[in-house]
Protein backbone atom coordinates (compact mmCIF):
# COMPACT_ATOMS: atom_id res chain seq x y z
CA UNK A 1 0.00 0.00 0.00
CA UNK A 2 1.21 3.63 -0.79
CA UNK A 3 1.44 6.10 1.45
CA UNK A 4 -1.56 7.95 -0.61
CA UNK A 5 -4.18 4.61 0.28
CA UNK A 6 -3.14 4.76 4.17
CA UNK A 7 -4.34 8.28 4.52
CA UNK A 8 -7.34 7.91 2.40
CA UNK A 9 -8.10 4.85 4.38
CA UNK A 10 -7.57 6.41 7.53
CA UNK A 11 -9.54 9.49 6.77
CA UNK A 12 -12.55 6.60 5.75
CA UNK A 13 -12.04 5.27 9.12
CA UNK A 14 -12.05 8.05 10.92
CA UNK A 15 -15.14 9.75 9.11
CA UNK A 16 -16.97 6.75 9.70
CA UNK A 17 -16.50 6.32 13.34
CA UNK A 18 -17.34 9.81 13.89
CA UNK A 19 -20.76 9.20 12.04
CA UNK A 20 -21.40 6.04 14.31
CA UNK A 21 -20.74 7.97 17.18
CA UNK A 22 -22.86 10.91 16.17
CA UNK A 23 -25.48 8.21 15.43
CA UNK A 24 -25.29 6.88 19.25
CA UNK A 25 -24.93 10.49 20.84
CA UNK A 26 -28.50 11.13 18.98
CA UNK A 27 -30.09 7.56 20.09
CA UNK A 28 -28.85 8.32 23.88
CA UNK A 29 -30.27 11.88 23.83
CA UNK A 30 -33.76 10.82 22.56
CA UNK A 31 -33.53 8.03 25.33
CA UNK A 32 -32.99 10.38 28.08
CA UNK A 33 -35.66 12.85 26.47
CA UNK A 34 -38.28 10.22 26.67
CA UNK A 35 -37.08 9.19 30.00
CA UNK A 36 -37.39 12.34 31.19
CA UNK A 37 -40.94 12.95 29.87
CA UNK A 38 -42.06 9.30 31.46
CA UNK A 39 -40.61 10.63 34.52
CA UNK A 40 -42.01 14.04 34.85
CA UNK A 41 -45.36 12.51 34.14
CA UNK A 42 -44.77 10.73 37.46
CA UNK A 43 -43.49 13.59 39.66
CA UNK A 44 -45.39 17.00 38.33
CA UNK A 45 -48.94 16.88 39.85
CA UNK A 46 -51.47 16.90 37.20
CA UNK A 47 -54.72 18.96 38.49
CA UNK A 48 -58.19 19.22 36.72
CA UNK A 49 -60.04 21.84 38.07
CA UNK A 50 -63.72 22.13 36.81
CA UNK A 51 -66.26 25.11 38.10
CA UNK A 52 -69.66 23.80 38.35
CA UNK A 53 -72.24 26.08 39.81
CA UNK A 54 -72.15 29.89 40.84
CA UNK A 55 -75.23 31.46 43.03
CA UNK A 56 -75.24 34.78 43.85
CA UNK A 57 -77.17 36.50 46.33
CA UNK A 58 -77.23 40.46 46.41
CA UNK A 59 -79.40 42.89 49.42
CA UNK A 60 -82.56 43.42 47.63
CA UNK A 61 -82.35 46.88 45.78
CA UNK A 62 -84.49 48.72 47.79
CA UNK A 63 -82.57 48.03 50.97
CA UNK A 64 -79.62 49.20 48.99
CA UNK A 65 -80.86 52.52 48.29
CA UNK A 66 -81.61 52.75 52.09
CA UNK A 67 -78.15 52.66 52.67
CA UNK A 68 -77.63 55.29 50.55
CA UNK A 69 -79.79 57.08 52.57
CA UNK A 70 -78.66 56.07 55.82
CA UNK A 71 -75.62 55.16 57.28
CA UNK A 72 -74.68 52.01 58.73
CA UNK A 73 -73.96 48.60 56.72
CA UNK A 74 -75.41 45.50 55.74
CA UNK A 75 -74.24 42.07 53.48
CA UNK A 76 -74.94 42.85 50.33
CA UNK A 77 -73.16 40.91 47.69
CA UNK A 78 -72.59 37.17 48.39
CA UNK A 79 -71.32 34.31 45.69
CA UNK A 80 -70.78 30.71 46.62
CA UNK A 81 -68.74 28.86 43.79
CA UNK A 82 -68.38 25.31 43.65
CA UNK A 83 -65.77 22.98 41.62
CA UNK A 84 -64.70 19.57 41.32
CA UNK A 85 -61.08 19.24 41.36
CA UNK A 86 -59.15 15.92 40.72
CA UNK A 87 -55.14 15.57 41.25
CA UNK A 88 -54.87 12.80 38.56
CA UNK A 89 -51.09 12.38 39.12
CA UNK A 90 -49.20 9.83 41.13
CA UNK A 91 -48.08 12.62 43.59
CA UNK A 92 -49.90 15.33 45.85
CA UNK A 93 -50.11 18.92 44.19
CA UNK A 94 -52.41 22.26 45.32
CA UNK A 95 -53.39 25.03 42.93
CA UNK A 96 -54.38 28.78 44.94
CA UNK A 97 -57.73 29.02 45.62
CA UNK A 98 -59.73 31.11 42.83
CA UNK A 99 -60.69 34.90 42.89
CA UNK A 100 -63.73 35.98 41.57
CA UNK A 101 -63.76 38.67 39.38
CA UNK A 102 -67.01 40.46 38.86
CA UNK A 103 -66.73 42.82 35.73
CA UNK A 104 -69.74 45.25 35.12
CA UNK A 105 -68.73 47.73 31.84
CA UNK A 106 -66.61 50.43 33.62
CA UNK A 107 -64.94 48.12 36.64
CA UNK A 108 -63.78 45.04 37.89
CA UNK A 109 -64.09 43.94 41.21
CA UNK A 110 -62.06 40.72 42.60
CA UNK A 111 -63.21 39.11 46.06
CA UNK A 112 -61.09 36.81 47.64
CA UNK A 113 -62.58 33.40 49.18
CA UNK A 114 -64.02 33.87 53.10
CA UNK A 115 -64.59 31.46 55.68
CA UNK A 116 -66.44 31.56 59.22
CA UNK A 117 -64.25 30.41 62.15
CA UNK A 118 -66.08 30.74 65.79
CA UNK A 119 -68.41 33.57 64.36
CA UNK A 120 -65.58 35.65 63.46
CA UNK A 121 -65.03 35.62 59.23
CA UNK A 122 -61.80 35.41 57.83
CA UNK A 123 -60.09 35.00 54.26
CA UNK A 124 -59.91 31.06 53.63
CA UNK A 125 -56.52 29.41 53.04
CA UNK A 126 -55.08 30.70 49.38
CA UNK A 127 -53.93 27.11 48.66
CA UNK A 128 -55.77 23.98 47.78
CA UNK A 129 -53.99 20.74 48.87
CA UNK A 130 -55.36 17.64 47.06
CA UNK A 131 -53.41 13.92 47.95
CA UNK A 132 -52.59 11.70 44.95
CA UNK A 133 -55.50 10.49 42.97
CA UNK A 134 -57.96 12.46 45.56
CA UNK A 135 -60.82 13.92 44.08
CA UNK A 136 -62.52 17.33 45.89
CA UNK A 137 -66.01 19.43 45.74
CA UNK A 138 -64.77 22.66 46.63
CA UNK A 139 -67.05 25.56 48.03
CA UNK A 140 -65.94 29.17 48.53
CA UNK A 141 -67.78 31.68 49.57
CA UNK A 142 -66.81 35.56 48.37
CA UNK A 143 -68.92 38.59 50.01
CA UNK A 144 -68.14 42.07 50.73
CA UNK A 145 -70.24 44.35 53.43
CA UNK A 146 -72.20 47.74 52.19
CA UNK A 147 -70.94 50.85 53.82
CA UNK A 148 -71.04 54.51 52.88
CA UNK A 149 -67.19 54.17 51.43
CA UNK A 150 -68.20 51.20 48.79
CA UNK A 151 -71.78 52.42 48.10
CA UNK A 152 -70.14 54.14 45.01
CA UNK A 153 -68.12 50.94 44.07
CA UNK A 154 -71.41 48.39 43.54
CA UNK A 155 -73.91 50.91 42.06
CA UNK A 156 -73.72 49.48 38.89
CA UNK A 157 -73.88 46.43 40.09
CA UNK A 158 -77.15 47.39 41.44
CA UNK A 159 -77.91 49.12 37.93
CA UNK A 160 -77.44 46.79 35.44
CA UNK A 161 -77.49 43.35 36.99
CA UNK A 162 -77.89 41.86 33.44
CA UNK A 163 -74.70 43.17 32.55
CA UNK A 164 -72.13 41.40 34.70
CA UNK A 165 -69.57 38.94 33.93
CA UNK A 166 -67.56 36.46 36.13
CA UNK A 167 -64.13 35.60 35.96
CA UNK A 168 -62.29 33.07 38.05
CA UNK A 169 -58.36 33.33 38.48
CA UNK A 170 -56.01 31.18 39.97
CA UNK A 171 -52.74 29.61 39.80
CA UNK A 172 -52.41 25.94 38.09
CA UNK A 173 -49.80 22.97 39.84
CA UNK A 174 -47.60 24.61 37.42
CA UNK A 175 -47.40 27.91 38.96
CA UNK A 176 -49.11 29.38 35.58
CA UNK A 177 -52.17 32.14 36.33
CA UNK A 178 -55.64 30.48 34.12
CA UNK A 179 -58.20 33.24 34.06
CA UNK A 180 -61.45 31.23 33.62
CA UNK A 181 -64.45 33.12 31.81
CA UNK A 182 -67.35 31.32 34.30
CA UNK A 183 -70.81 33.66 32.93
CA UNK A 184 -72.18 30.33 31.51
CA UNK A 185 -72.69 29.27 35.37
CA UNK A 186 -74.80 32.01 35.95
Amino acid sequence: MDENTIMLTSAAIQAGSTIVLVLITAFYAYQTYRTNQLVSKQVLPKITFKPTSLEIHLTPKDEFERLRENSGHSRSINFKLTCNIHNISAIAGSISRPILIVSDREKEFSFRAKEKRHAKETYSPDVIYLQAGEKKMEESVYSDFLDHENLDKYQNVYAENKSLSFYIEYEDENGQFQKVDINHLV
